[in-house]
């Protein structure tokens, strides 16, 4: 089934139900998390998913997102798979996912990659920043570029090298860190995240979110508080954050105002998506 015959109403009903699983084992847990990026734009410009979105973003502090990586899959129902670079040794980002087993959701830009890759939501660590830190910030973000560039090899065509300064970096990136694994390289840019602590930090950052660096996206920690609670589709209450006006604001400007019509469309590219038969089924190419 490729994805143009998915109804995308039914792939965000998948993704929902991932929602409601990942938010019944946070409550077990006492560990908060956050609606984040296009889903809280979404909850509360539309009371759900922007219609035409097609997944589902969720921030936790880092000391919480740490306690659920390490007790959530214990806690998860089966067919559900807690993805992360130490779960699945091909996977390549420093956020974890929570995957559905039994549905099929191939990207472009990964098809080739030895993944579990069933349809997902994004769950991504805040950890503490400190804008004043300037010249430690300015080296961190450039390791960084070098560390993505390493790990961008890993994709297909999508995010190949197509400028001059780039593949100048990429050459360096190679002369340096050509022959060290990218799961090493992923726990370099996790230690680089987690120099700050989230809850003796004024100001927070999403230091995984891919290729941005953490400069231009962190934000005030109170911003987020403990959070205040929303209905997203059907699920009653969800959390946000605490300032959700101020969130939203600095990432989107005017929120509430839509895009124009030519942008509305969901920005994940596809090879297959199934919703009824596992990516198991279908074999790499």
């Amino acid at each position: 089934m490729q994805n143009k015959e998915v109804n995308l109403k039914e792939l965000q009903q998948v993704e929902l139900d991932i929602l409601k699983e990942f938010i019944r084992v946070c409550n077990e847990l006492n560990v908060k998390y956050f609606l984040d990026s296009g889903t809280l734009l979404g909850c509360i410009r539309h009371g759900g998913f922007i219609p035409w979105d097609d997944d589902i973003d969720i921030s936790m502090p880092r000391e919480d997102y740490e306690i659920f990586l390490k007790e959530g899959q214990k806690l998860l129902k089966d067919k559900y798979f807690l993805q992360t670079y130490e779960t699945n040794p091909e996977y390549t980002m420093n956020f974890a996912k929570i995957r559905n087993s039994e549905t099929t959701f191939i990207e472009s830009s990964v098809k080739r990659l030895n993944i579990n890759h069933g349809v997902y939501i994004d769950i991504f660590p805040m950890d503490g920043y400190k804008p004043s830190e300037k010249i430690k910030n300015f080296i961190n973000s450039k390791l960084n570029v070098l560390y993505n560039l390493q790990i961008n090899k890993k994709y297909d065509n999508l995010n190949k090298v197509n400028s001059a300064k780039l593949k100048a970096l990429q050459g360096v990136s190679d002369l340096i860190y050509g022959k060290t694994s990218i799961n090493k390289i992923l726990q370099k840019k996790d230690k680089i995240a987690k120099k700050n602590e989230y809850s003796k930090s004024e100001y927070v950052a999403f230091f995984s979110y891919p290729s941005i660096p953490a400069s231009r996206n962190y934000m005030p920690k109170d911003f987020f508080g403990e959070g205040t609670f929303k209905k997203f589709e059907d699920i009653e209450k969800v959390r946000v954050p605490a300032n959700f006006e101020g969130y939203l604001t600095k990432v989107y400007g005017d929120y509430m105002k839509l895009p124009p019509e030519e942008k509305r469309v969901a920005h994940h590219y596809n090879e297959i998506i199934d919703l009824n038969k596992s990516y198991k089924e279908y074999e790499r190419k």
